[in-house]
This record gives structure tokens, C-alpha cells and sequence, in this order.
């Protein structure tokens, strides 16, 4: 597919994530084709990664390992309730 290669993946860091959650379930947003999920998972260390991504057709392009969801709006959510707290 033309867009995996638009894509980089910094290996270093996606270990480095997977050592900071070792043995938790990850959720990542804005995830694209779901590269660090992979990697992160290949290592072993998390329980699960759910991947969630705003791109309409993401679930296709990936093969349903990404999810489609309206990020953005997660993301005010957190917002307005840090305003609140």
C-alpha cells in the first residue's frame, strides 16, 4: 500500500514506550496505519494495544487492527473535564 511507505516508525521510541508500559493495556489515538501498535505488541510487554485513529476508512486500509473513532472529540472531552476538575 503507497501509504505504509509514507510513513516512519521510530523504533527507539516505540521500545521505549513498550518498556513504560510493560504489562498494561495501552490505547493509543491517532494512531495512522497502526505501526507503533504493531511493534509494541511484537515485543510482548503490554497485555493489549486497542488503536483507534481518525481516518474514515482506517479499518480497511488496516485490516481492522485500527480503529475508526471520532478522536478529536476524546480529546475536548479530556479538556473540558480537566477544566473542570
Amino acid at each position: 500500500m503507497a501509504i505504509s511507505n509514507q510513513h516512519y516508525t521510530d523504533k527507539r521510541l516505540a521500545r521505549a514506550l513498550a518498556d513504560f508500559f510493560a504489562g498494561w493495556t495501552v490505547v493509543g489515538f491517532g494512531e495512522g496505519i497502526g505501526a507503533y501498535r504493531k511493534f509494541v505488541l511484537s515485543t510482548g510487554k503490554v497485555r493489549t494495544y486497542d488503536a483507534y485513529d481518525g481516518s474514515p476508512f482506517i479499518r480497511n486500509i488496516t485490516g481492522g487492527k485500527v480503529i475508526w473513532r471520532y478522536t478529536h472529540v476524546i480529546f475536548y472531552l479530556f479538556y473540558y473535564l480537566a477544566i473542570l476538575a
